[in-house]
């Protein structure tokens, strides 16, 4: 709110907060115009002036010290991060598109069917189906290729369906 004109009567797009700052504002500035406010009786005061002065002192120990333990914890979660590229052989995110890949299953493409919209509450049946992730199984499954040979999918699918995933192994 600061900086903003005046209240003129319109709240507009104000939410209830800065009304009610602009209420409490324009009731203070209207009070100082009410007549018994408005009395001049001069009187003699003792004023006092204090200025403070910001000092810093360089302590090359506690600076060296502040950015090692920064590089350390910076060095240290990137070692993690090679770390899971490396066993995964792969990096992931959250974004649209992944989610898309890892879910495409039949049986959750019947699971969901008629319920697209994903409204809440979830249907039973759907909020007590366990998922896991691996390699999807099944007759219903395509497989893919990669570098001339077929190798599995992997998704999430009903237990039953998904198999464990092997280290080093090659999917699509």
């Amino acid at each position: 709110m600061g900086g903003e004109e005046p209240f003129s009567g319109n709240v507009g797009n104000w939410t209830v907060g800065e009304t009610i700052e602009s209420l409490s504002r324009n009731l203070t500035v209207n009070a100082f115009y009410i007549a018994p406010f408005m009395q001049q009786i001069p009187q003699n005061v003792t004023l006092r002036i204090t200025s403070s002065v910001n000092v810093f002192a360089y302590n090359a120990r506690n600076l060296l010290l502040a950015y090692g333990i920064a590089l350390l914890a910076t060095l240290f979660a990137l070692t993690l991060g090679l770390r899971a590229i490396f066993l995964n052989g792969v990096s992931h995110n959250s974004s649209f598109s992944g989610m898309l890949c890892t879910t495409r299953n039949p049986t959750l493409d019947a699971l969901a069917k008629g319920r697209t919209l994903g409204a809440e509450p979830l249907e039973r049946d759907i909020g007590k189906t366990r998922l896991r992730f691996g390699e999807l199984r099944g007759k219903r499954i395509e497989k893919g290729w990669v570098r001339g040979r077929v190798v599995g999918r992997l998704g999430f699918g009903v237990e039953g369906e998904v198999g464990e995933l092997r280290r080093g192994g090659v999917y699509c």
